[in-house]
């Protein structure tokens, strides 16, 4: 499958590009991947243009757990369900999001911007995106951990962004 991209606000097609391609690779399930390229001169086309080629015969690899478990904590990614002690617990959509791609890259620094570009689409504001992940961040801890202020699953990482540890 081919997608073309004609857009009518020249000025604008580089920010376009980026909102369609960022959003195609946020979806984890699909099988796909983006392939940006020109086949054609852009001089033969009175509007830029760009292909987007999503490749289906290129496998994806699916997680070979679902459901994560350290120490009072069990986190099932498939089910977007959350347990301390036995007890469930309930998150926002936003909040699921932030700790499953934490939980998805464990003992690995993850930089504000790939929460931005994974969670929000990359469809944030840095100046109040900062505050916003800061936010989701508080509301995590204060679920999970036993003492939220001084946390041992979700670490800020300084100058990086945030990392969700097991030791």
């Amino acid at each position: 499958m081919t997608i073309k991209i004609i857009c009518d606000d020249s000025s604008r097609y580089n920010e376009y590009v980026e909102k369609i391609v960022n959003h195609c690779l946020s979806i984890k399930e699909l099988p796909l991947k983006v392939i940006l390229s020109l086949e054609e001169p852009l001089e033969d086309f009175p509007m830029k243009q760009e292909q987007i080629q999503l490749m289906n015969d290129i496998p994806c690899t699916k997680e070979e757990s679902n459901i994560i478990e350290v120490d009072h904590l069990k986190i099932d990614i498939q089910g977007r369900r959350v347990w301390k002690n036995e007890e469930e617990l309930t998150f926002t959509k936003k909040e699921f999001n932030v700790l499953a791609l934490l939980v998805k890259n464990v003992d690995k620094a993850l930089t504000k911007e790939d929460f931005y570009r994974e969670v929000w689409g990359g469809l944030i504001n840095t100046n109040c995106g900062n505050a916003l992940l800061c936010v989701q961040i508080k509301k995590i801890r204060e679920k999970i951990e036993k003492d939220y202020k001084n946390p041992k699953y979700v670490k800020t990482v300084r100058g990086v962004g945030y990392r969700f540890s097991t030791s």
